[in-house]
C-alpha cells in the first residue's frame, strides 16, 4: 500500500513543477522485459504538459526466460538466455535511438524475480547497453498495470477489474470506493499452465516437450478443470464477489488476454466464456505448424486457462486492451531523472 501512496504522490509533486521553464518535448524509450518477451514502446513526451503526445514506435522480440528458468535445475537463467535477451534488447534500443530516444528506462517482471541470478544479469544490462532496469514486484506489477488500464475504459476506479496473465505470473486488481486496493498474486500463467497441463494432463515431461500441441479434444475438459481449480482456490472472496455485479468492467492486458486470445478469435468476437469455449474446441487438434505462430506452444493452453478462470468466478466476458505497464511510468519524475 505504501508504495501506491507514494507513486501517487510522485504524481501530485509532478504537477506541481509544471511551471518550470526547462520544458519541451522528448523522445523517451521504456522496456518491458518479460517472462516470454522484450517489449519495447518509444513515445514522444512533452516535459511542460507531463502528457505522452505520440506513440512513435512499439515493437518486442521473443525471449523465453521463464522456459529457461524452469529447465534450469539451479534456478537460474542459463548463459544460452542471457546472450538471447541482450541480443534482443540491443536491436530495440537500436530502433529507439534511430527514432531519436535519447532517454531510456525499464521493467522486468517474474521471470527476473524468481531467477537466482537476475541480479547479476540485470547488472550486466545496464553496463553494457546503459539501460536502466529494475526488477518490479509483484504488487508494483498490479499498481502500474491498474494505472495503465484504467485510462482505457471510462468507468469509475471502483467498477473496474483489471486482469492481467504473462509468461509467468497473474494479477488481478481492484480498488474499493476509498480507493484501497485488493490484489489477487497468481503464479499460475502462461507458461507454468502449458508445462502442468504437458505434466498433469499428457502425462509428460514437459523439460523434454515443450509443445502440448496438439492439444486434442479428449483433453480440453481436464485441463479448464485445472485452471477452474486453480481459481477457486485461489483468487480472494472478495474480487470473487465482483464479478457478479453486471457494472463491474473487466479489463484484460498482458501477452495473453491482450495479444494471444484476441488473435485466435474470429475478428470482431467479444470475449465471452462462449466465444473463448468455442475456439478452444476448434484449435484443440492444431500442431505448432497448423497455428503458425512464434507462440504456438502456448497458444491453445492459453485459451483453456482463460477459459477456466472465467467459468470458475462467474465472469461472463473482458475488455482486451493493448496497453503496456510501462505506459504508467512515462510521467515518474524517478524513473526520467
Amino acid at each position: 500500500m505504501r508504495q501506491w501512496v507514494f507513486i501517487l504522490l510522485s504524481t501530485a509533486f509532478l504537477l506541481s513543477c509544471q511551471t518550470t521553464p526547462k520544458c519541451g518535448p522528448e523522445v523517451r524509450a521504456a522496456f518491458d522485459v518479460g517472462s516470454g518477451s522484450t517489449k519495447m514502446k518509444v513515445v514522444e513526451f512533452n516535459t511542460c504538459t507531463q502528457d505522452v503526445t505520440q506513440t512513435v514506435l512499439e515493437d518486442q522480440v521473443k525471449v523465453d526466460y521463464r522456459e529457461a528458468l524452469e529447465k534450469n535445475a539451479a534456478g537460474e537463467f542459463p548463459e544460452s538466455v542471457q546472450t538471447e535477451g541482450l541480443a534482443a534488447l540491443e536491436k530495440l534500443k537500436g530502433e529507439a535511438q534511430s527514432k531519436g530516444a535519447k532517454k531510456f528506462t525499464g521493467i522486468a517482471t517474474a521471470a527476473f524475480r524468481q531467477a537466482k541470478n537476475a541480479e547479476s544479469f540485470v547488472k550486466a544490462i545496464g553496463e553494457k547497453l546503459a539501460i536502466p532496469l529494475k526488477v518490479i514486484s509483484q504488487s508494483e506489477e498490479a499498481f502500474l498495470g491498474f494505472q495503465a488500464a484504467r485510462g482505457k475504459v471510462k468507468v469509475s476506479s471502483a467498477d473496474l477489474v483489471v486482469w492481467d496473465i504473462g509468461g509467468g505470473s497473474m494479477q488481478m486488481t481492484s480498488v474499493d470506493d476509498t480507493l484501497k486496493p485488493t490484489v489477487y498474486y497468481g503464479n499460475l500463467a502462461s507458461v507454468s499452465f502449458k508445462n502442468q497441463v504437458i505434466a498433469k494432463i499428457q502425462k509428460k515431461n514437459p523439460d523434454k516437450v515443450t509443445s502440448p500441441n496438439p492439444l486434442k479434444k479428449k483433453n480440453v475438459k481436464p485441463s479448464v478443470a485445472l485452471a477452474e481449480a486453480e481459481a477457486s482456490a485461489t483468487v480472494p472472496a472478495n474480487i470473487k464477489k465482483k464479478f457478479a455485479n453486471p457494472e463491474i468492467v473487466v479489463v484484460g492486458i498482458g501477452g495473453v488476454l491482450a495479444k494471444s486470445l484476441p488473435r485466435q478469435m474470429i475478428a470482431g468476437s467479444a470475449m465471452t466464456q462462449e466465444t473463448i469455449q468455442a475456439a478452444l474446441e476448434i484449435r484443440s487438434n492444431m500442431t505448432d505448424a497448423q497455428i503458425n505462430d512464434q507462440y504456438a506452444a502456448t497458444e491453445v493452453t492459453n485459451l483453456a486457462l482463460v477459459f477456466g478462470f472465467m467459468k470458475a468466478l462467474g465472469m461472463k466476458s473482458y475488455q482486451p486492451a493493448d496497453v503496456s505497464l510501462v505506459d504508467a511510468l512515462w510521467s515518474d519524475p524517478l524513473v526520467w531523472q
